[in-house]
């Protein structure tokens, strides 16, 4: 029978076999049960555990404390930077809502897009250009006339 089955949710650590014999015996894992709401926890011995908890932030801080654990024997010290990391993700996840929302509050004008309207007043050198324009399709008109009459 395997003891993890088939794994859904949760994060796997691949950690040292000390940290694993360390794991199976500490009060850390006693402490962080009484302090995270719905943690989970599955040491095994060949280098993996395998843990849930109800945030996401949680779950980072945890893998931090539990692979600092395999340096530091002080289990209040790595509570309090369980702690810490968390109140860093938080300022991090506040921050990023309130980015957010002020993205959400920029009012987006709507482009419109119009056509050109040729003017009524028009200027000298656009008059000057429809009357050679003219000038020319009436010489083409009559050379065209002038060369069926022939």
């Amino acid at each position: 029978k395997h003891d993890f089955g088939v794994i859904e949710q949760g994060n796997i650590l691949r950690c040292s076999l000390i940290l694993c014999e360390k794991l199976q015996r500490s009060q850390l894992i006693n402490e962080l049960h009484r302090i995270i709401k719905n943690f989970h926890i599955r040491i095994t011995r060949n280098g993996f555990i395998w843990y849930l908890t109800d945030t996401i932030n949680s779950m980072i801080a945890i893998k931090n404390v539990l692979y600092k654990h395999e340096f530091e024997n002080n289990i209040d010290s790595l509570i309090n930077f369980y702690y810490e990391i968390i109140d860093k993700l938080q300022q991090q996840d506040d921050s990023f809502m309130k980015v957010k929302q002020q993205q959400q509050q920029i009012v987006k004008k709507d482009i419109e897009i119009k056509k050109p309207e040729q003017s009524k007043n028009t200027n000298a050198v656009t008059r000057l250009l429809n009357q050679v324009i003219q000038s020319i399709l009436d010489k083409i008109i009559n050379d065209i006339e002038n060369n069926e009459n022939r």
